[in-house]
């Protein structure tokens, strides 16, 4: 859960990473409360999950999906530095663009 900082009790979204239903695939999933798009959480709160999941020593690949329309969470992907992926498809979906990122 993402919280706010500033009134910890007020819950702000969601990070996490889940498993697919494709194997060995596992998904970045971020959800933020409208009213607080743009102010950076869901970008930071990616990050700290990416970190932590990679940090693990459990995954050497994490895929992101996102809507090709939603050129806000796009931007997130591409900001955690993932690349696109032409070689998986996670859903099936025309509507989805897959990325991913790999362990350091």
């Amino acid at each position: 859960a993402i919280y706010s900082k500033a009134e910890p009790g007020i819950k702000l979204g969601y990070a996490g990473v889940e498993q697919t239903t494709t194997p060995d695939c596992s998904d970045i999933r971020y959800g933020i409360a409208l009213e607080e798009n743009g102010k950076g959480y869901a970008l930071e709160a990616a990050k700290a999950v990416l970190d932590f999941t990679f940090g693990l020593g459990l995954h050497h690949k994490i895929y992101g999906v996102a809507v090709i329309d939603n050129h806000a969470s796009v931007n997130i992907l591409k900001r955690l530095g993932m690349e696109e992926e032409n070689t998986v498809r996670l859903y099936d979906s025309d509507d989805l663009v897959t990325l991913s990122i790999s362990a350091s």
